[in-house]
């Protein structure tokens, strides 16, 4: 499969970043806190299936992710490029294929805000997990501690 650039449409992601099967980061990572937080808003909880991440870490407090630079899983170093910009495509249930065209998108837009500076890459889509290009390649395993590079 031909890979692409996400740096064409997202600026934040550099030259060497590439993808094939994802729309914009080579790993998302979401944290299991951040899912819980959102699903304390949700009548309907939403499954992690929604959001399509690579890594889920757990131990952290809700949104912790967003600050998290540089991190270290396994062998692996990952740079943080931006948090996702969140799309229709998370209101579909995994499960049915049937598409909600409201949540979890409406109640994310209350209260997860991007900085107004990013307004340009984000639009009206609210961020939830964190988009994240690859410094060194190696391998993650379930259950590798996950370290901030500071």
């Amino acid at each position: 499969m031909m890979t692409r650039k996400p740096r064409d449409f997202l600026p934040d992601f550099q030259p060497a970043d590439e993808v094939a099967y994802a729309e914009a980061g080579p790993i998302l990572l979401i944290s299991k806190a951040s899912l819980e937080d959102l699903n304390s808003w949700l009548e309907k909880k939403i499954a992690k299936a929604n959001f399509r991440p690579s890594i889920i870490v757990t131990g952290s407090g809700p949104y912790e992710e967003d600050a998290w630079g540089e991190l270290l899983i396994g062998n692996v170093e990952l740079k943080r490029r931006m948090s996702c910009p969140r799309c229709v495509v998370t209101t579909i249930d995994p499960d049915t294929g049937l598409m909600d065209r409201k949540e979890p998108l409406e109640t994310l837009k209350s209260y997860r805000k991007c900085d107004p500076s990013e307004q340009h890459d984000y639009k009206s889509s609210p961020p939830f997990g964190s988009l994240y290009g690859i410094g060194k390649t190696g391998m993650v395993e379930v259950g590798d501690p996950v370290y901030k590079i500071i």
